[in-house]
């Protein structure tokens, strides 16, 4: 017991070390990580502030939300003052936490797969023993290099993606080597592959929600897949997840609307937990607001409208997030896997299960008798479920996904504009600042090619 809480201590101080500075700012040592058990191993892979964070910065630069003035000028973080009206610098110097989170959360995994290498080739545990845990860290490191792709790579399109910069890919624990960055092909390969290794070692579902399971992997595929745009195996793996009992839709007509936090933590429809990282636009900030056409499209009996919002003077606040608290939900849910069911569906012109799914879900946002089902032939159809995915999803972070891959093609792209302290600022479809730069600091420890936001 002496030795297992010494370990944890240990993993907490590296945690302290590698902090805010950066990834590599302070790098991490190897040797610091003593695990030496498989409980070693899963408290590591436990540590939700390590392992159950994601970027925040494609809420700020979206249509999710907007901000008054008085908001924006009391800000000081240099990341939400650039994000938010999309200047070309974002960070100004600073180190960021959308990129120094998922790379120290991949050194985790790392430290894990590569112990677990060694307990296999010293036969300290059986296969059974370690097959989860192995299972987790695949999920782990492909969930961050995906993220980081969101963030830091262009939207991925099949015709160009072997040819279009991706992120470093980071596959082991020598963080002192200089690693360029992939072709975004690659990254998603790699990304993939992990995932489809992960699949056959993990439960179908866990008990604690910010482990990764088997129908967490096949989520996480079917959303990746949609980012690809190859709408087969959405739908494959959305499939599988629909077709789980683990998980169940909750009916908005059961929650209470007159409480802070309508919807509890780790919910029915939650499939793997995760919160965004903190940045000072998304820590309970008054001053933040549901974006107008947003909220203007929620009919009146549309259950999201009030189980999502706070009126304030100048907006609604968003409250509707599945951590149960003020922190915004990063994780991956039913509701979404649905939506990606749907739409795929209606790509590969199967237009009635797609509306199928859709009615299924939509009669559990109304109130009860309100939703009228909707047919296969029904006059834009794809443009519909894109809306009702949108206003479900908010402040979740899958939007800035949606519009990267949508804005490629032109009749489904939308042009973003906002205003600022009188000042006009536009975000145009496939804009370069739709790619965020790499931290200065970064490029300093680890020279390569910065992206262009001109």
């Amino acid at each position: 017991m002496k030795k297992h809480i010494n370990f944890i201590m240990t993993v907490l101080s590296v945690g302290v070390l590698m902090g805010c500075e950066g990834f590599l700012d302070e790098r991490p040592d190897k040797t610091r990580l003593i695990p030496d058990s498989i409980a070693d191993l899963q408290a590591l892979l436990d540590n939700e502030e390590e392992m159950n964070r994601v970027p925040a910065i494609g809420i700020l630069s979206s249509d999710d939300m907007v901000m008054n003035d008085i908001g924006y000028n009391n800000f000081r973080n240099p990341t939400t003052l650039n994000g938010y009206i999309w200047n070309a610098d974002i960070f100004e110097g600073t180190p960021s936490v959308d990129w120094n989170i998922p790379y120290r959360a991949i050194f985790i995994a790392n430290v894990v797969l590569e112990k677990v290498t060694e307990f296999e080739e010293h036969e300290r545990y059986s296969q059974e023993e370690l097959a989860p845990l192995k299972g987790m860290a695949l999920f782990f490191r492909a969930q961050n290099h995906f993220q980081l792709a969101q963030i830091f790579a262009k939207a991925y399109d099949p015709s160009t993606a072997s040819s279009t910069l991706g992120v470093p890919l980071r596959v082991n624990t020598n963080i002192s080597a200089f690693e360029q960055r992939a072709s975004l092909e690659k990254v998603y390969e790699h990304v993939v592959a992990d995932l489809i290794e992960a699949q056959g070692l993990l439960p179908e579902w866990q008990a604690v929600k910010t482990r990764p399971s088997r129908k967490a992997v096949e989520a996480l595929l079917a959303r990746i897949y949609l980012t690809m745009q190859n709408y087969v195996q959405a739908e494959a793996y959305a499939d599988l997840v629909l077709g789980s009992s683990a998980y169940q839709l909750m009916d908005y007509a059961q929650l209470n609307p007159t409480v802070n936090h309508p919807f509890p933590p780790y919910n029915s429809e939650v499939i793997w937990h995760s919160r965004q990282v903190n940045i000072d636009f998304n820590v309970a900030n008054p001053n933040t607001f549901i974006h107008p056409e947003i909220f203007e499209a929620y009919d009146d009996r549309d259950l999201r409208k009030s189980l999502y919002s706070t009126q304030r003077a100048d907006g609604f606040n968003f409250r509707g997030s599945y951590t149960g608290t003020f922190w915004f939900f990063g994780g991956i849910g039913l509701d979404e896997v649905y939506f990606i069911g749907a739409e795929a569906k209606y790509r590969n012109a199967k237009t009635e299960e797609a509306m199928d799914l859709m009615d299924e879900i939509m009669v559990n946002r109304f109130e009860v008798g309100a939703h009228e089902s909707v047919s296969g032939d029904m006059e834009d159809g794809l443009a519909w479920i894109l809306k009702e995915k949108r206003k479900s999803l908010i402040f979740r972070g899958t939007n800035w996904m949606d519009l990267r891959r949508l804005n490629l093609d032109p009749s489904t792209a939308r042009r973003l504009s906002r205003t600022v302290n009188e000042k006009g600022y536009i975000l145009e479809p496939n804009s370069n600042r739709y790619v965020f730069p790499i931290p200065q600091n970064e490029l300093n420890l680890n020279p390569m090619e910065q992206n262009i936001r001109d």
